[in-house]
């Protein structure tokens, strides 16, 4: 159940404004948010965290919440984009407002 007033800013450089709980890296993000009690998450791209060998970014955790939201699961109800990265800050974008008006696709976003 989502908690109002409660933030989640997902970063690893960028320390979370005051009041805000943080998450430093992708695998910490997921095990917060599944969780589903956050009213908010705000996204940075670029967290320095691994998988393997594949960079696990803040638009695997926009992925992430996709897949929840197909299968009717808790997401929060407002997601925001912090990133510098000019390269992926359009998609990341576009993902999340696709998130917030429910146009999702059968097979998620990718």
């Amino acid at each position: 159940m989502i908690v109002p007033g409660k933030f989640l800013w997902v970063d690893d450089m960028r320390p979370a404004p005051p009041g805000w709980d943080w998450a430093t890296n992708f695998h910490q993000a997921i095990s917060m948010l599944e969780r589903g009690d956050y009213e908010v998450v705000s996204l940075d791209h670029d967290l320095g965290s691994f998988y393997g060998t594949k960079e696990m970014t803040g638009m695997d955790i926009l992925n992430w919440l996709a897949n929840r939201q197909y299968n009717a699961i808790c997401i929060p109800s407002g997601i925001r984009v912090h990133t510098q990265n000019a390269a992926a800050i359009q998609k990341m974008k576009a993902t999340a407002h696709r998130l917030m008006t429910k146009e999702i696709e059968s097979r998620g976003f990718r």
